[in-house]
């Protein structure tokens, strides 16, 4: 082989390497950096719990409208501004049920509504976890839930929640964050356990 082409070869090795090797770099920093960015996150992922008042029924309404998947698995029409307002009204009424608008970073991403003292006095029972559905996969319905556990510890003494529907997404879910499945009551509603000691 010639000297020229020897050195022609070894110079494209040389860049190879050099590019191989910039790239191996730059992808694993990036995947630090997300790797660094995800463990921030769930250190640092906060949620106001805001109450819901008739006032807000418009963004409750939003929330349900970006969340056509969920509304699908139930099985049912997507609720009016009117029905929200109308369930706003009960829940005025009922001083064990609470609803939350759930915001992070001065954003509505979700609501939660649960009832105190049911099905027993020293049970809590949530009955929806609605996160925006473009939101969801970030952790802020585990943060809710770790948040409203956190909140009811030391007043009750278990955490049910139920699934509407065939909703096998929602029940992984409530199986990650450490809850059990409890009994099924009838072909479309499951119950789910956890308790808080």
């Amino acid at each position: 082989m010639e000297e020229s082409t020897r050195k022609g070869l070894t110079n494209l090795t040389r860049m190879r390497d050099f590019v191989h090797k910039s790239w191996v770099a730059n992808y694993t920093q990036k995947q630090i950096l997300r790797i660094q960015s995800r463990q921030t996150m769930k250190v640092s992922l906060h949620l106001d719990f805001l109450p819901v008042t008739a006032e807000l029924a418009t963004v409750v309404h939003s929330l349900y409208l970006s969340c056509p998947t969920y509304i699908a698995l139930i099985g049912g029409d997507t609720p009016t501004l009117n029905d929200i307002r109308r369930e706003l009204e009960t829940l005025r009424h009922d001083t064990r049920r609470q609803a939350l608008l759930l915001q992070h970073a001065d954003h509505v991403v979700g609501f939660l509504d649960y009832k105190v003292a049911y099905p027993d006095l020293h049970s809590a029972t949530i009955s929806l976890l609605l996160i925006d559905e473009s939101l969801q996969g970030q952790g802020l319905g585990k943060a809710a839930v770790e948040q409203l556990e956190a909140l009811l510890k030391g007043r009750m003494d278990r955490l049910y929640a139920v699934v509407y529907g065939n909703n096998e997404q929602a029940k992984r879910f409530w199986e990650r964050v450490g809850f059990e499945h409890l009994r099924d009551s009838g072909p479309t509603l499951s119950w789910y356990l956890k308790l808080l000691h």
